[in-house]
């Protein structure tokens, strides 16, 4: 038993193939499926295409396809937020509806989630329509590292769009989830700081139907951003560390260049540093008591 929620937003140049494919797969399946639609307030042809597509299927009753239209545009992550919270079962899916994951690898994950009982299975994309621009793949491999670094593991895909997991578990920190592109990248992060069991299994990644609604910057600011706040409220030491070794580094270069030039400048400068350094690794202490206690 699971709930699929499919977050839309002006997606009529690719929905009808992808609709077609989703109802291939799941007039094969005999598991209670619900799906979710969730439209974010498109302009274009996207609902219509949607509404016809509900009333003219026909599945058996263990499968039952359901309509939600956000009130004014909230957001991708917001939109699979109202999703969940309208779920009826506690094992949730997401899969993008522009046809760069096929439906298939999806209810696979599905059969591994409820094979294995992990918190979460991803699917990690593969392929060349994954790869993306120069200047994509190096805002990739950045945010890669800074995630792999607060969670200290290794993540093979830190914001892949199909995904399987416990509803409840999501549901206990939502606040914390992004409610724009970023959703994928903060649920990984919360899940992974709080201990849960994440598999990732690889996926194909096909073309895109349609352009991309990302703003590359703009959006990988905001989830560099939304990272660090996760972080901090999980484990702020994590965070403050290399802040706080920056300034001793700092700090003993001054001191090491004032016995050398006999400066009192430098000297002061190093103390300064030092100071600096001690106020914000105090400051990470109490904070990170803080979040322990929160995390009761």
């Amino acid at each position: 038993m699971v709930s699929i929620v499919i977050p839309i937003f002006n997606e009529a140049l690719g929905i009808s193939d992808f609709l077609s494919e989703l109802e291939l797969e799941l007039r094969r399946e005999t598991d209670s499926i619900e799906v979710i639609f969730v439209d974010d307030c498109s302009d274009d042809e996207s609902v219509t295409i949607l509404n016809k597509f509900v009333e003219e299927s026909r599945f058996t009753p263990n499968i039952v396809l359901k309509i939600m239209q956000n009130p004014t545009n909230l957001g991708y992550g917001a939109s699979i937020k109202r999703g969940l919270r309208a779920a009826k079962y506690d094992s949730c899916a997401i899969i993008d509806s522009d046809t760069t994951y096929a439906f298939h690898e999806l209810l696979s994950l599905i059969r591994i989630f409820n094979k294995n009982s992990h918190a979460m299975v991803v699917g990690a994309r593969t392929g060349k329509f994954y790869q993306g621009t120069f200047t994509k793949r190096i805002l990739r491999i950045l945010l890669k590292g800074i995630v792999e670094y607060m969670a200290n593991r290794n993540i093979p895909d830190i914001n892949s769009g199909v995904r399987v997991f416990d509803k409840k578990l999501a549901l206990q920190d939502l606040r914390l989830l992004s409610d724009r592109f970023s959703f994928t990248t903060s649920i990984t992060l919360v899940f992974m700081l709080k201990g849960a069991i994440v598999d990732y299994i690889p996926v194909a990644y096909r073309k895109r139907s349609g352009g991309s609604k990302i703003r590359l910057f703009s959006d990988s600011v905001r989830t560099l951003g939304l990272i660090l706040a996760v972080s901090f409220y999980f484990n702020p030491l994590k965070v403050l560390y290399p802040i706080t070794t920056l300034l001793t580094f700092i700090s003993f270069s001054f001191f090491l260049t004032s016995l050398f030039l006999m400066s009192g400048l430098f000297l002061i400068s190093a103390f300064v540093f030092f100071l600096s350094a001690l106020v914000i690794l105090s400051i990470g202490l109490l904070a990170h008591l803080l979040s322990l206690n929160l995390q009761k």
